[in-house]
């Protein structure tokens, strides 16, 4: 089972743009990389050519080839395919078991940009520190892939009609009760399974949470096993503790001196190995709510976790937990916080890797923060994440008052609405938006215009 992911949007550009350089999809193991690719190059393409550095080890010297237009010669002949400019996709699969193929990318634009490329893999940065390679700077593009969003999960659950149904939703417009109870019942359903793609067809395949928790911990079980690969780099013991440690932190400031008996130092050496390798994303606290977003030094920061089903069982909350009265309980911990920046990431995937800030403001007698920061125009808009209905805005408030900005944005369990709001004398409108609609919010915001 294939469920259709929006990257495809950006691979279709990629395909049609005067400007294509060789592609690198970046992104956590397991978030479906490989499978979007090859769907896209048998969908796309007259032909797919796919090589698997870490499966067809005997591969390698093909990419020792001095020219790339011997590497493709000699592919069409291993691969029985032909290699032709527009027409095929070539596809190069965990790139980083053989870093000199990464340095080839440089000459595919450089001497045959007609051919369409695009490669795949994990721990790029670790391959290249260690082999002290130069990279393809300028020569080659970029795109991240994360765990589905939640439209993406309506979508693998044949939900087509209600995803459809949230791209049309406007300010003006109401959900009806029935529809609003059924989307509520696919996101606890979400909540449940999370992100991974082989988690969440599983659980569509058989309807049963059981087979895809088993998922869960055959991923997890993947990537303790590339823990040996850091063995030169820290102490894989102190890694794989802050691996089960970190999902426990979501939402919270990381204090690194109560991570068990690690090191401080040690304990930001094992983070910052699982920062690079996707495993987690820190939410840095920003100096101030000005371009450019700049992370406030000797402060601490946050932590967003790849996937929410991935933390949830590491933290052995089980489906009767999350379905259970205690569920708010949870809620109002890192969860809603967890959820909100893992549908945020993707909205600013690109050529970059995306970043998130969020703001602090610590003063006597009284503390203001700000879940998360995002630029919308030539403002930076304050997002606060409420675990229910809660009405209490003062750090919303606070911030406004402070930056002027003419819009915020609550996300919270409940009905989306736009109104305006006075505090001390200054006027802003105040975007409430229902948790289940977060990839629309680029959306809303240019309709809102304000």
């Amino acid at each position: 089972m294939y469920i259709t992911r929006k990257s495809e949007s950006f691979l279709k550009a990629w395909k049609v743009s005067s400007y294509r350089k060789p592609l690198i999809m970046r992104g956590a193991r397991q978030t479906g990389k490989s499978r979007l690719i090859e769907e896209f190059g048998r969908t796309h393409y007259d032909h797919l050519v796919t090589i698997n550095l870490e499966k067809e080890p005997s591969l390698k010297p093909v990419f020792e080839k001095e020219k790339p237009i011997e590497i493709i010669r000699e592919l069409e002949i291993i691969k029985d395919t032909p290699i032709k400019p527009q027409k095929t996709l070539i596809f190069i699969d965990e790139i980083q078991a053989h870093p000199a193929a990464i340095t080839k990318l440089r000459y595919f634009y450089e001497d045959l940009p007609e051919y369409h490329l695009i490669a795949a893999g994990s721990l790029l940065e670790f391959v290249l520190e260690t082999e002290h390679l130069s990279f393809p700077v300028g020569r080659v593009d970029f795109h991240y892939l994360f765990p589905l969003t939640f439209e993406e999960f309506l979508r693998g659950c044949a939900k087509d009609r209600l995803a459809d149904l949230l791209k049309n939703i406007g300010i003006k417009n109401k959900i009806s009760p029935p529809i609003n109870a059924e989307i509520k019942k696919l996101l606890e359903n979400y909540f449940i399974t999370g992100g991974m793609p082989q988690a969440v067809t599983t659980f569509i395949e058989t309807g049963r949470y059981k087979e895809s928790e088993e998922v869960k911990e055959s991923i997890l079980e993947t990537y303790r096993d590339d823990f040996k690969k850091y063995s030169k780099r820290v102490n894989i013991h102190n890694l794989d503790f802050l691996f089960r440690e970190t999902p426990k932190w979501m939402g919270r400031h990381i204090n690194l001196s109560k991570m068990g008996d690690i090191r401080s130092r040690d304990a930001g050496l094992a983070l910052n190995l699982l920062q690079k390798a996707m495993i987690l994303y820190r939410v840095e606290r920003a100096r101030s709510a000005s371009f450019p977003l700049l992370p406030h030094k000797k402060t601490q920061p946050k932590l967003i976790f790849l996937d929410l089903g991935l933390a949830q069982h590491i933290n052995n909350i089980t489906k009767e937990i999350l379905q259970s009265d205690s569920f708010h309980s949870i809620y109002k911990g890192g969860f809603a916080e967890q959820f909100v920046g893992q549908e945020l990431l993707p909205l600013n995937a690109g050529h970059k890797r995306p970043e998130l800030f969020y703001w602090h403001r610590q003063s006597k007698g009284a503390t203001a923060e700000i879940d998360y920061l995002i630029a919308h125009k030539s403002h930076l808009l304050p997002v606060e994440v409420k675990a229910g209905r809660g009405s209490t805005l003062f750090s919303l408030h606070q911030f406004m008052l402070e930056y002027k900005a003419p819009l915020a944005i609550r996300i919270y369990d409940g009905p989306l609405a736009l109104e305006k709001l006075n505090t001390n004398n200054f006027g802003y409108h105040l975007l409430s938006l229902p948790l289940f609609m977060i990839c629309e919010l680029p959306r809303l915001l240019e309709a809102i215009n304000v």
